[in-house]
């Protein structure tokens, strides 16, 4: 009898799989092979077929001398392939806490071709770049004022930012603003950046995580209903951190706003001294931590107009930070 070609004696009937051994020919599946890497995703993706005259037959199945028996291998194959989009991420993303000033990462975006099984990427075309997160550039310095509103000393550190052409970021604390929903307009209608400073100025790290939520999420939502635009920095009160709070301000779409120059107004020394402090440790991408709330700010509004003026002399912009 002739197996694939090959004659081989057969005295008496002899299931198909002995006399393929007999004729050492072995029948081979087809492979499906990752489009990208190349590595077998399915070893019997398309099975070879044997056939007895003509027809295809079982390996279990009894031939006899005279029959003619054929093996159509299986063919080999390379996945299908999909395009889709992609998000590329920056290679350097904004830190967990800005204690100055940066400009934020902005994703890139590719078209990429991908294996339909394997989900390999074969290739990637990128339209957008990614832009890693960096620091500001430049001679460039930002002003922010916590515990507010109050309508002691807002609406004067409002009327002198404005004189000066200067706009700063207010943090706000979240039973002040709903006390002066007023006083937040102004803030946010005057081109100023509004921070949430949480609903009650707590130790953050000190509480669950559900409370931080709640500390966190409610100024937020106040914030965005008052003034229709959600903010986008949060500033812990006493820069009381832990994993749970950056977790937490991150995931309600807040990044951490904190300081590298502390002047110590909360302590109310003169406007001199206030003033004083802030020009010996101004520094290029520097957050200058002031007062608006939390007591008489009397000495910390005295002190802005010599704040502005000798930060400009010593060639610096004042800006807020890049949202």
């Amino acid at each position: 009898m002739l197996v694939d070609g090959r004659s081989i004696s057969l005295r008496k009937p002899a299931p198909l799989s002995l006399v393929l051994r007999r004729a050492h020919v072995e029948p081979r599946d087809g492979l499906l092979r990752a489009a990208g890497s190349g590595r077998v995703l399915d070893a019997h993706a398309d099975p070879a077929v044997v056939f007895v005259d003509g027809k295809p037959a079982r390996l279990s199945r009894r031939v006899r001398a005279g029959d003619h028996v054929g093996v159509l291998d299986g063919r080999d194959r390379v996945e299908s392939v999909l395009l889709g989009p992609s998000m590329l991420a920056p290679v350097t993303p904004l830190p967990d806490l800005e204690g100055d000033l940066w400009t934020p990462a902005a994703a890139g975006l590719g078209i990429d071709v991908v294996g339909a099984l394997s989900g390999e990427v074969v290739h990637r075309d990128v339209l957008r770049a990614p832009v890693s997160a960096a620091r500001v550039p430049g001679q460039v310095i930002a002003l922010s004022f916590d515990d507010g509103p109050d309508p002691r000393s807002t609406p004067r550190v409002l009327s002198i930012l404005a004189q000066y052409g200067v706009h700063a970021t207010f943090c706000v604390i979240g039973y002040q603003a709903r006390a002066y929903p007023e006083l937040v307009k102004a803030i946010h209608d005057g081109g100023n950046t509004l921070c949430d400073h949480t609903e009650h100025h707590p130790h953050l790290d000190q509480l669950a995580p559900a409370a931080v939520d709640g500390e966190i999420a409610s100024p937020a939502a106040f914030i965005q209903q008052l003034t229709g635009a959600a903010p986008a920095f949060m500033r812990p009160p006493y820069g009381g951190v832990n994993a749970t709070v950056i977790a937490t301000a991150h995931r309600h779409g807040l990044r951490v706003l904190e300081w590298s120059v502390d002047p110590e107004d909360f302590d109310k020394p003169n406007a001199l001294v206030i003033a004083s402090r802030v020009l010996a440790a101004a520094h290029p991408g520097a957050v200058v931590l002031l007062h608006d709330g939390g007591g008489d700010r009397t000495n910390t509004v005295a002190a802005l107009p010599g704040i502005i003026l000798g930060l400009r002399a010593r060639g610096y912009t004042i800006v807020t930070p890049t949202a």
